[in-house]
C-alpha cells in the first residue's frame, strides 16, 4: 500500500500541479488570442458598403478674436466615412499600414492598471489600426457635410478605448472625434504644451475616505474643470468659421495633420453632438452648463457617473436636449439613479429620453468586450450575461436614433425638446423590447444641507 509523502513533499507536489495548471491555462489563452485574432472588431451594423477611415492627430490651436493662440489643440482619434479607394495621395501605404490599434504607451498603461503582465497586454493589443487613414468623403462631389460627434471617455480611458462605438456611429454618417483628456484620469495622454506623458493619477495617501461623496467631489473637481475647458476649446475650435480659417492657412506638412485638416473641411461644424461615458458623461453635463453656442445640438450620455458633481450643479440641469442610456449594472446603483433624477428634475424638458440596456455591464460600449473570448470576459466581470449580439444591436440602433432625431429636429427649426422626445421614444419602442427598456424614475430624496 503506497504511503502518502510527508508535508514538504506534498506541498511541493501541489505547487508543481498548480504551476502546470497555470501554464496550461496561459498557453490556452495565448493560443486562442493568436489563432482567433483578438481583438475582434466586427463590421459596423450601419456600414451598408460604406468605407471608414481613422486618423490620430491634434486639432488646430484655439485662437481668440485677435488671432492670438489661447490653447493648444486636443489630441483626437477621428473615425469618419471615407472614400472607397485605397490611395491617399500625400500618404504612403507603408505609413498607414503600420499604425497600431493601441499606442505602446497605452498598452503599458493598461498593464500597470490591471493585473495582467506586460507581455500579455502586448500580445492582446499587437494588432494594427482597424481602419487605415483614408481620404474623407468630399462634400462638393455629391455628399453632404457630416455632423460632428465629440466623444469623451471615462476613468482609465484613452482615445482608442471606444474605437468600435466610434465606427458604429461613423458608419451612420458622422465624424466621430474621441478626445484625449489631459486631466490625469485616463490611462495615458500627452501634454499638448510640453509633449510629456500624462499617466493615471491615483488618489493621494491622505485621501479622506470618511468624508464620503464630499471627498469624491473635492478630489475630482480639478479633473472635471480641465475636461470642461478642453471640451469648450474643442467646440470653439470646431465653430462655424473653422472652414474659412483652414482654407486660408497653409497646408500642414505632417501627413496626419494634413488629413485631419481635410476632414474638418468636410465637416458640418454647425451640428455638434456630445457623447460621454461615466466620468466623461459628467464632464459633458458640466460643459453643457457652461456653453450657450448654437453649434452644439445635444448629447448622449452612457452610464453617467454623477457622484463627483455637486447637488447644486445637478439641480441646474442642462440647456441642451440629451438622451441617457444605462447598462444593466448601472441600473442597480440607487445613488447614481438619484443623481440622474436630480439632473433631470433641474430641467425636465431637456431630458428627452432615458433607457436601460439589460444584460450589459458598465464597460459595454468600450472595446473591452472585444479583447478576449466572451466566456473569459464574463469570468473577469467585463461582459454582461445578455446575448452579446442583441445587446450590441440594441445599443447601436438606440444611439443612432438619439443622434439622428436630435440633429434632424433641431436642424429643421423645430427646436422644441418635446418634439425630439416624442420622436426618440416612439422609435426606441421598436428597437428590442426585451433588452432596451425605459428607465423608471426613482423618487427623488432631498439631500440634507451640511
Amino acid at each position: 500500500m503506497p504511503v502518502w509523502p510527508g508535508r514538504p513533499l506534498r506541498t511541493l507536489f501541489l505547487g508543481a500541479a498548480a504551476a502546470v495548471t497555470a501554464l496550461v491555462a496561459v498557453t490556452f489563452i495565448i493560443g486562442g488570442v493568436l489563432l482567433l485574432r483578438y481583438p475582434r472588431h466586427p463590421s459596423p451594423l450601419g456600414t451598408h458598403g460604406k468605407c471608414l477611415g481613422c486618423i490620430r492627430a491634434r486639432l488646430p490651436a484655439v485662437r481668440n478674436s485677435h488671432g492670438h493662440q489661447t490653447s493648444c489643440g486636443c489630441m483626437v482619434q477621428a473615425i469618419y466615412p471615407a472614400q472607397a479607394r485605397q490611395g491617399m495621395g500625400f500618404m504612403s501605404p507603408s505609413w498607414s499600414s503600420h499604425s497600431p490599434y493601441m499606442r505602446p504607451d497605452v498598452v503599458t498603461g493598461i498593464s500597470k492598471m490591471s493585473s495582467f503582465p506586460r507581455w500579455f497586454t502586448r500580445l492582446v493589443f499587437w494588432g494594427r489600426q482597424v481602419d487605415p487613414p483614408r481620404k474623407p468623403l468630399a462634400y462638393h462631389s455629391g455628399h453632404h457635410k457630416q455632423p460632428i460627434v465629440i466623444f469623451t471617455s471615462g476613468l482609465y480611458g484613452s482615445l482608442e478605448m471606444y474605437t468600435q462605438l466610434g465606427r458604429e456611429v461613423a458608419a451612420e454618417g458622422a465624424i466621430v472625434l474621441a478626445v484625449e483628456h489631459e486631466d490625469g484620469s485616463g490611462i495615458y495622454a500627452t501634454n499638448s504644451s510640453t509633449g510629456r506623458p500624462i499617466y493615471f493619477r491615483k488618489r493621494p495617501p491622505d485621501y479622506n475616505f470618511s468624508a464620503g461623496r464630499d471627498a469624491v467631489i473635492a478630489w475630482r473637481k480639478p479633473f472635471l474643470d480641465k475636461r470642461v475647458q478642453e471640451l469648450r476649446d474643442m467646440i470653439e475650435c470646431l465653430s462655424s468659421n473653422l472652414a474659412a480659417e483652414l482654407d486660408t492657412e497653409e497646408k500642414p506638412t505632417d501627413p496626419s495633420a494634413a488629413l485631419l485638416r481635410e476632414l474638418l473641411l468636410s465637416a458640418n461644424s454647425s451640428q455638434i453632438i456630445l457623447m460621454g461615458h461615466s466620468l466623461g458623461a459628467a464632464g459633458a453635463v458640466l460643459a453643457m452648463q457652461n456653453l450657450s453656442c448654437s453649434e452644439l445640438r445635444g448629447a448622449v450620455l452612457y452610464d453617467p457617473w454623477l457622484t463627483p458633481v455637486s447637488d447644486e450643479a445637478l439641480s441646474e440641469g442642462v440647456r441642451f436636449p440629451y438622451t441617457t442610456f444605462l447598462s444593466g449594472e448601472w441600473e442597480g446603483y440607487d445613488n447614481e439613479l438619484q443623481h440622474i433624477e436630480r439632473l433631470r428634475a433641474g430641467c425636465p424638458e431637456m431630458a428627452v429620453a432615458a433607457a436601460v440596456v439589460r444584460g450589459s455591464k458598465h464597460q459595454w460600449i468600450s472595446d473591452a468586450h472585444l479583447w478576449l473570448p466572451r466566456w473569459l470576459l464574463r469570468r473577469l466581470g467585463l461582459l454582461g450575461l445578455g446575448d452579446y449580439h442583441k445587446v450590441r444591436a440594441a445599443t447601436v440602433k438606440s444611439t443612432s436614433i438619439a443622434i439622428k432625431e436630435t440633429l434632424r429636429e433641431m436642424s429643421t427649426g423645430l427646436q422644441s425638446p418635446l418634439t425630439i422626445r416624442a420622436n426618440i421614444n416612439r422609435d426606441l419602442q421598436h428597437v428590442s423590447p426585451s433588452i432596451l427598456v425605459p428607465l423608471e424614475r426613482p423618487p427623488l430624496h432631498r439631500t440634507p444641507r451640511r
